[in-house]
Formats: structure tokens, C-alpha cells, sequence
């Protein structure tokens, strides 16, 4: 039943029905530490599209403690997941920024992230970083 609604929910959030997808995440209670992990990477996707800020950088720090506790993940995957809550939590800052700095540092600050991404060696989720950046970048 977990498999299934985290399933659905993946569906859900590649289809744009985010309402749908959080719905089913927060119903959902996983033993497996991957499907954990990788509900709470979509959730906090979510929130980051729907500009959710309080919610967003709980779930960060949440996920960060679990990140830090778990012995279920390899290192590689707890420090791709690691690098991507860093980079998206900045993402998420320069989203929120955007309307109250100029054009010329806001680009450079776009620029500065993308440079960081790109030479980041270990990240999960970087295609996603990369488009949502790009939307920023507009």
C-alpha cells in the first residue's frame, strides 16, 4: 500500500497535480529508508513550487537530521541528497529574493548558484536544480 500511494504520488507530481502528490506523501509511513528519503526529496520539491516557505525549510532541516541518523543509505546517496538540500535551499532563497534585488546581482547570484551546481561532483536531483534554476535565470 506505501510502495503504491508513493508510487501514485510520483505520478501525481510529474503530471503538475502537487496537491494530489503532497496528499498521499503525508499519508504515507515508511519502514525502507530510500522511499523515506525520496518522499520527503518530492515534498520538498513541492513546496518549493508552491512557495510554501515555513513548511519548505522545516521539512529541510528534518530531512537533514535524517539524513545524519540513518545508517540504511550509502554514503554516496546521503551525500547527493545532502548537496542537493544545500543547493535547493539556496535556490529556494534566491527565488524568494528575486523581486527585492537589482537585475545586475540578482543575475550574478543566478550565475554563482549555476557555476555551483555544474562543479557540484555528488548531486541528486540535478536535472530538477537545473530547470528550476533556468526558470529563475528568465
Amino acid at each position: 500500500d506505501n510502495v503504491y500511494a508513493y508510487s501514485l504520488a510520483s505520478i501525481y507530481f510529474e503530471k503538475g497535480a502537487l496537491g494530489e502528490a503532497l496528499s498521499l506523501l503525508q499519508s504515507v509511513v515508511f519502514t525502507d529508508a530510500f522511499y523515506q528519503l525520496t518522499a520527503k526529496i518530492i515534498q520538498l520539491k513541492i513546496y518549493y513550487l508552491e512557495e510554501e516557505v515555513d513548511a519548505f525549510f522545516s521539512l529541510s532541516l528534518a530531512t537533514q537530521r535524517f539524513l545524519s541518523r540513518n545508517r540504511q543509505l550509502s554514503s554516496y546517496q546521503t551525500k547527493s541528497n545532502q548537496n542537493f538540500l544545500k543547493l535547493t535551499k539556496r535556490l529556494f532563497q534566491l527565488k524568494v529574493k528575486a523581486k527585492y534585488l537589482q537585475q545586475s546581482r540578482y543575475q550574478a547570484q543566478v550565475q554563482k548558484l549555476k557555476d555551483r551546481i555544474q562543479d557540484t561532483e555528488i548531486l541528486g536531483n540535478r536535472k530538477w536544480l537545473e530547470q528550476e534554476l533556468a526558470e529563475l535565470a528568465l
